[in-house]
C-alpha cells in the first residue's frame, strides 16, 4: 500500500487518472473514498492525475490523539510529502470543507508547490458572520444539529452512530458510507476538529496566497461569510455561491459543481500557456 511517512505520522494516498496533478483533501470524519464515490473521480480521471489522500487522523492514515499534532503546518506538509514521493513538483489543490484548510495551508506554508487552491464548504476564521448588505437570509440550520455553544465536538463525543445519524439528517448515506464513518476513531477526529480554526496572529498570514483561488460555497451554509471574506482578502480569488445547497452538498452536489471547477482549472491551465513577456 503506498505510505508516506512525516515526521513519523504515516500517510496513505492513491493515484487515478493521467494529466495535471490534483491533490484531492477531503472533509473531517471522511476519507479519500468519499471523493471516489460520490463522483469526483470518474469525472476527473479522464483529463488530470488525481492524488487522493486520507488526512491524518482519517481513513488508513496514522491517527494520533494530540491535538497539537493536527496544526495547519502539519496538515499542508503531510500532502507535500505525499507530492514528493511520487515526484510532483507543483499541483492544483482542490478540498471539501477540512480539505479546504488543509489547501489553504499548503498555499500559506508553500505557496510554490501550488499551481492553484479550490476550496469549498469552507472558511478560516474563528467566527463566521454573514457580510451586511448581502441580502441573503440566515443559514438553514442543518438536520440534527444540537443547540449549544460546540454542536459538532458534542456530535463527534457521542461517537459513530450519533456521528451517522447526523449525516443521514441532511443527505442520503450508502452502506459503504455509514461504514466508513463508523469506522472513525473519534478521539482523533476530535482532536482533529479542535484545531480546525487554528487563531492566527498574523495580519500578514495570507499574503503568500497569490496563486489563483476558486472558492465556492452553498448560501445555506454558514460558512457564506467567512468564504466571502477570504476570497475579498485574496488577490486572484473567484468566489462562486451555489443557491440552495447547504454544506453537506458541496461534496455531492457534482453535478452543478464540476463544470465551475473545470471553467476555473481551464482558465489556470490557459494562462500557464501564456508566455511572459
Amino acid at each position: 500500500m503506498p505510505y508516506v511517512s512525516n515526521q513519523g505520522v504515516r500517510i496513505y494516498y492513491e493515484i487515478e487518472g493521467s494529466g495535471p496533478p490534483i491533490v484531492l483533501a477531503h472533509g473531517i470524519s471522511g476519507s479519500l473514498e468519499d471523493w471516489r464515490e460520490v463522483g469526483w473521480v470518474e469525472s476527473l480521471r479522464d483529463r488530470y492525475r488525481l492524488i487522493l489522500v486520507d488526512a491524518r487522523g482519517h481513513g488508513r492514515s496514522d491517527k494520533p490523539h494530540d491535538p497539537g499534532a493536527y496544526r495547519q503546518i502539519h496538515q499542508a506538509t503531510d500532502h507535500l510529502a505525499v507530492l514528493d514521493a511520487i515526484g510532483v513538483a507543483k499541483a492544483h489543490f482542490l478540498g471539501f470543507s477540512m480539505g479546504g484548510i488543509v489547501a489553504l495551508g499548503v498555499g500559506v506554508h508553500a505557496p510554490e508547490r501550488c499551481l492553484s487552491l479550490m476550496m469549498g464548504g469552507t472558511q478560516p476564521y474563528a467566527r463566521d458572520e454573514r457580510p451586511e448588505g448581502t441580502g441573503l437570509p440566515k443559514p438553514t440550520p442543518m438536520g440534527g444539529m444540537p443547540e449549544g455553544d460546540n454542536p459538532i465536538d458534542y456530535l463527534l463525543a457521542q461517537g459513530g452512530e450519533a456521528w451517522v445519524a447526523f449525516y443521514e439528517a441532511n443527505i442520503e448515506v450508502s452502506a459503504a458510507m455509514k461504514a466508513r464513518l463508523m469506522q472513525n476513531d473519534f478521539e482523533a477526529v476530535r482532536a482533529r476538529f479542535a484545531g480546525l480554526h487554528e487563531r492566527r496572529s498574523s495580519a500578514h498570514y495570507l499574503d503568500p496566497v497569490q496563486m489563483p483561488c476558486l472558492i465556492f460555497v452553498g448560501e445555506e451554509e454558514s460558512a457564506y461569510g467567512g468564504a466571502k471574506q477570504l476570497a475579498d482578502r485574496l488577490p486572484d480569488a473567484r468566489f462562486i455561491a451555489f443557491p440552495g445547497l447547504n454544506h453537506f452538498f458541496m461534496l455531492t452536489a457534482v453535478d452543478v459543481i464540476l463544470p465551475e471547477v473545470l471553467h476555473f482549472l481551464s482558465n489556470v491551465e490557459d494562462e500557464r500557456r501564456i508566455p511572459s513577456n
